[in-house]
């Protein structure tokens, strides 16, 4: 429903909603973002979130988020580590600003959220945790920005190597097979 500018409006769209759309003010750019990202941040579905936003489409919006992801601070990281759901810690979060892609195929790779280094360690546990659970490992890593990036496969390898038997047991007491 929501656009940057008139041109994002198309008389003949694919899709009726694309025919109308609320332009959103300069004015208020930062609220609406800071709206939306509370949003994406507590949807079930981020990833359903993302994939229906048309303001991702403008690079302007874009631009706007990666600044108010960039300036997010690390009391309010934690939380999204520890309460995220799983397309949330899969898609959201890099390791630095270099992994995150504007012209990527896939939206969620447009911004990102850097972990801060005294974060990893709780964001690994709680991916870990998801991990075990997931109906489907493979593809749960497979789904993982961060796997890009060595420093977190260095920390995750260090993570597991760490689990100590009672873990491994609960582990496999977790898994669905």
């Amino acid at each position: 429903m929501f656009v940057m500018t008139d041109d994002e409006i198309q008389e003949r769209g694919q899709n009726r909603y694309e025919c109308f759309g609320i332009i959103i003010p300069d004015d208020l750019l930062l609220q609406f973002i800071d709206r939306w990202f509370n949003h994406l941040t507590t949807s079930p579905n981020s990833l359903y979130f993302i994939r229906l936003s048309r303001p991702l489409m403008s690079v302007t919006f874009r631009t706007a988020l990666h600044t108010y992801t960039t300036q997010i601070k690390k009391e309010a990281i934690a939380p999204l580590i520890q309460y995220g759901d799983c397309d949330l810690l899969n898609s959201m979060f890099v390791m630095s600003d270099d992994d995150i892609n504007d012209n990527a195929e896939n939206r969620n790779e447009w911004f990102g959220v850097v972990i801060p280094d005294d974060l990893l360690q709780q964001y690994i546990e709680k991916w870990f945790d998801h991990l075990t659970k997931h109906m489907s490992p493979k593809l749960y890593v497979d789904r993982n920005r961060l796997f890009v990036n060595i420093t977190f496969r260095t920390a995750l390898h260090s993570y597991t190597k760490q689990l100590q038997t009672e873990n491994n047991c609960n582990f496999y007491e977790k898994r669905n097979y």
